[in-house]
């Protein structure tokens, strides 16, 4: 999820095996990949494969090896989860090639034991990307209230910039939510999130006070996500408060919730 150190013994000795390894590195930024000790683990380097290739061609390059011999996709996080993957293992179904499935961490999982929150109260997650003059979405932000209303959690995703441009931050994306909910009224110091980053690294970040607090922070470590809770019960309320938040805050919080409602 963060570097090769996250692979499992049972992904090692697939690639291993395998006569091709195809890397994917654009469904996550794992900025402590190293390519040069992965292909020493798996004993051949990986070969890099582009989204064009993957989407656009259908995976042709990768399935053509297949026809021949073993090969191994690897893909950051769980390459089934929220990632498109799944339409080219229905491609190898489709021309006879057997497939084998190998479960990767994930951030839908991580996030969650990251911030104490439980995954069994998450309601859909959704994705922030840096709005344009042609190209401003707010579904996410409806997504995040929707789920407080219900009393679950929102897994926030932040979108992989395009090169040349800054990643998206935790920070930036609490920024980007107090402003869509001042335009309704609503003050980003009465919502609380956790801002999550590194995560999967030794390093990893968790921090948890109202949108505006986030907002200001400067973490590193990258990538990043956010969590917006629901209403918390009292382990997940005290788990916030070890993270940062207060009492007062997450009272708040859950006031808003019933609001939003």
């Amino acid at each position: 999820m963060f570097d090769d150190y996250g692979l499992s013994a049972r992904a090692v000795e697939v690639m291993r095996a395998s006569a091709v390894v195809f890397i994917e590195q654009y469904t996550s930024a794992m900025p402590g990949m190293n390519l040069s000790r992965l292909a020493f683990l798996i004993g051949k380097p990986p070969v890099p494969v582009s989204r064009r290739e993957l989407e656009e061609e259908g995976g042709k390059r990768v399935l053509e090896e297949a026809s021949k011999a073993p090969v191994t996709l690897a893909v950051p996080g769980d390459p089934f989860v929220a990632t498109t993957h799944v339409t080219l293992r229905g491609e190898a179904a489709r021309v006879g090639i057997p497939t084998f499935y190998v479960p990767g961490s994930s951030v839908f999982s991580a996030a969650y034991g990251a911030s104490g929150l439980q995954v069994y109260r998450a309601g859909p997650s959704c994705t922030v990307v840096e709005p344009t003059p042609l190209y401003h979405p707010v579904s996410q932000y409806q997504k995040i209230l929707s789920n407080m209303a219900s009393g679950l959690h929102t897994l926030v995703l932040l979108d992989i910039a395009e090169p040349g441009f800054a990643p998206l931050t935790f920070a930036r994306a609490a920024r980007l939510f107090t402003d869509y909910l001042a335009a309704k009224g609503v003050s980003g110091r009465s919502i609380v999130a956790v801002g999550l980053a590194g995560l999967g690294s030794l390093g990893h970040v968790a921090a948890a006070g109202t949108l505006e607090s986030l907002s200001s922070m400067n973490v590193e470590p990258m990538p990043q996500c956010m969590v917006v809770p629901g209403v918390p019960d009292e382990a997940e309320a005290k788990a916030l408060i070890e993270l940062g938040a207060s009492s007062q805050e997450i009272a708040a919080h859950v006031a808003a919730c019933k609001r939003v409602g």
